[in-house]
């Protein structure tokens, strides 16, 4: 077969997978790949040219109920826009950095970036173009905390080993996961990988733990006792309870403020 140049990452069917989702408010870098596909690997090197593509941006627009706009040119980095496929070998690597801290969350952004040329190698049609977006989400962004994690051994109610105030843990980031639907971290066991899921619909909130949280706490333990949302103030209330796997209650209480 004739020599084809794509994006693996790329294409509708990796839409999904292709969302860049922030676990903080440092850049961060997204890497993506051109590949070379043949019977065989070049023999001499092949130079990809990949840049922003403006159709794929308006036909994706045209025909979706979600509507995005261009990413800001301020919130990333784009400097690789031409690599080279060494010979012997199939794939080079192309990174670009996001800067989260300049991102609306509250918008749905998009850069789709396509390979424009591929040295006189056809270019792939289904894998052209990788489609790299944000979500926007009304509970999206940064939040300042207030609240307590009280240790009990045993149920709660019992005796009390000890009170963490949560305060210490601000700012933290609320990531959208899709249009309704935010992670933020757990009390003080963030670093942990413990969060919230939260979904809001406009009017109904709900709460749940995360599957890092799900998988560290004994089964089916976990209770949310309230969670509420105040759009004037944009703030978030949530109090919940779970049973570590040594059997001693956490009853966790937070309110977020965002900033």
């Amino acid at each position: 077969m004739s020599p084809t140049v794509g994006i693996p990452e790329g294409g509708m069917s990796n839409f999904a997978s292709n969302a860049v989702i922030f676990s903080s408010l440092d850049p961060d870098t997204v890497l993506f790949h051109v590949n070379y596909a043949s019977e065989t690997p070049p023999t001499s090197p092949v130079t990809v040219t990949v840049g922003f593509d403006t159709a794929a941006l308006s036909s994706f627009n045209a025909g979706s109920s979600t509507k995005y706009e261009k990413l800001p040119d301020s919130t990333f980095s784009f400097t690789s826009s031409q690599v080279t496929i060494n010979p012997n070998t199939r794939m080079a690597e192309i990174p670009i950095v996001f800067y989260p801290d300049k991102i609306d969350p509250l918008k749905n952004y998009m850069f789709p970036i396509a390979v424009k040329d591929a040295s006189g190698a056809t270019i792939q049609s289904n894998f052209n173009t990788i489609y790299l977006h944000t979500i926007g989400n009304p509970l999206s962004g940064l939040y300042s905390v207030t609240g307590t994690r009280t240790n009990y051994n045993g149920p709660v109610g019992g005796d009390i080993a000890s009170v963490n105030d949560l305060s210490g843990t601000s700012p933290k980031l609320a990531s959208p996961v899709d249009p309704q639907t935010i992670v933020i971290d757990y009390a003080n066991l963030g670093g942990a990988g413990w969060q919230y899921a939260i979904t809001y619909d406009g009017t109904n909130i709900s709460v749940e733990p995360n599957d890092v949280m799900s998988g560290g706490i004994a089964p089916g333990s976990f209770k949310a006792y309230s969670i509420t949302y105040d759009p004037v103030k944009k703030q978030i209330h949530v109090k919940t309870e779970y049973t570590n796997t040594s059997g001693n209650a956490r009853l966790v209480e937070e309110t977020f403020t965002h900033l």
